[in-house]
């Protein structure tokens, strides 16, 4: 079997990784709710317990990841340690519930940024009034723009991920801050 050859370098690995999990983003958008249902100290102890539970999980997959090396994960890792009669149907709703959750992910971050961008037109200009459309129209916009960008610019463009990471730590400073 041919490996193939590398094309993102740690620090850009590593990147990816945080820019796909966009945690500061998730907090930054939902603190309201977390301060208004149980305060500062919902949001301290949350990340805490939040924390250990990632870590569990982490280490979990980690020697999953050990003992059964594959690139299917979860699905694959299901159909082996299932018991050999439900496997194939076991494999298949792992397959189904990562395809979901994939897609309402894809979704639910999407969203953030027209909602934000609406956000601030409304707050700086008084004559706008933001209408429903505007939000879908932008949503469609980074739907399309992603996808392109994913198709034709990431094998020549690997850097992104590493800008892209930067913005997410400025982020999460502003939010703290």
């Amino acid at each position: 079997m041919e490996v193939p050859a590398k094309t993102l370098s740690p620090l850009a690995t590593v990147a990816a990784a945080y820019n796909i999990c966009q945690s500061w983003v998730a907090i930054g958008a939902t603190f309201t709710l977390s301060v208004g249902h149980g305060g500062n100290i919902t949001v301290i102890y949350g990340l805490i317990i939040i924390a250990v539970v990632y870590i569990a999980i982490a280490l979990s997959v980690a020697e999953f990841a050990a003992q059964y090396p594959t690139a299917g994960g979860q699905y694959h890792w299901s159909s082996i340690l299932a018991p050999p009669s439900i496997r194939r149907e076991t494999s298949y709703v792992c397959g189904c519930i990562n395809t979901i959750g994939w897609i309402t992910w894809t979704a639910s971050v999407l969203i953030i940024p027209p909602q934000i961008i609406t956000g601030v037109i409304t707050a700086y200009s008084s004559s706008y009034s933001a209408q429903r459309w505007h939000v879908v129209l932008m949503y469609q916009f980074f739907n399309v723009a992603g996808a392109v960008y994913n198709v034709l610019a990431l094998q020549k463009a690997p850097w992104t991920h590493n800008v892209g990471c930067m913005c997410c730590e400025n982020t999460m400073f502003w939010s703290l801050t």
